[in-house]
């Protein structure tokens, strides 16, 4: 699955990427992040909450530097990960 065609680096505009992320939350929904390693990166499964559960939502990826956070990769809809988190 190719990732969204977007690209955030730098912190304000991570920021503004995670503020969007939950615009779309309505009454009770939540969102949830389970933390694994992509390609030996840093990265998160996300789950949404809804009426049947929480259904896969995709995977975030951190690009990572001595300064921290310098960029995020997210695969939308729902992604297989392995037992091992790889």
């Amino acid at each position: 699955m190719p990732p969204a065609p977007h690209v955030y680096v730098g912190h304000e505009a991570i920021g503004r990427f995670l503020e969007a992320s939950t615009a779309w939350r309505r009454g009770d929904r939540s969102l949830a992040l389970d933390p694994l390693r992509c390609n030996h990166a840093p990265a998160f499964a996300v789950r949404m909450s809804g009426p049947h559960g929480w259904e896969p939502a995709g995977v975030l990826v951190l690009e990572m530097s001595s300064l921290g956070i310098t960029g995020i990769t997210r695969f939308l809809g729902r992604i297989a990960v392995s037992g091992d988190g790889r």
